[in-house]
């Protein structure tokens, strides 16, 4: 959950603030480690579908994560240690912004960077979904050759 509505009422963030982490908030805990404990083998996801108001930078209209990229590569290598070290379950893979995000906003070099990040914090198994919004991204990855390294599906 990024302290916001989303679809399924309001999701309770990791961090409600730079420097405030619990690693118990939210009912989501609970479905992960149960669809893992009943199956194994599961494939594990997470996409934000929203981020905290101190995440997201200003673009006008203040709604805009990708600006201050290592703060929310930051926020996301946070939630995939509080999956991992609070709650025992690695997370396979990870989306960059459900059905937002463009180049114009710097998702593509969020991406990049997240991998990168993602590669120094221990968390190199965990691949990144490009956005889901529509078909551009395969024209932007057959462009930028790292991006597309940065992107699994």
């Amino acid at each position: 959950g990024g302290d916001s509505q989303s679809t399924d009422g309001t999701e309770s963030s990791h961090m409600h603030s730079e420097n405030d982490l619990d690693c118990t908030r939210g009912y989501e805990w609970w479905l992960l480690r149960e669809a893992k404990r009943r199956n194994p083998n599961i494939i594990t996801y997470g996409l934000p579908w929203a981020f905290p108001g101190w995440v997201k930078g200003d673009d006008g209209e203040g709604n805009n994560p990708f600006s201050r990229p290592d703060l929310t590569a930051s926020y996301i290598v946070e939630w995939l240690r509080c999956a991992r070290d609070t709650h025992g379950v690695d997370i396979d893979l990870v989306g960059l912004w459900n059905e937002c995000g463009n180049p114009g906003q710097g998702e593509n070099e969020y991406a990049k960077l997240l991998r990168r990040t993602l590669d120094e914090e221990g968390f190199a198994d965990t691949k990144i979904v490009a956005k889901d919004n529509d078909f551009s991204v395969c024209e932007e990855m057959a462009s930028d050759p790292e991006y597309n390294d940065a992107i699994y599906a």
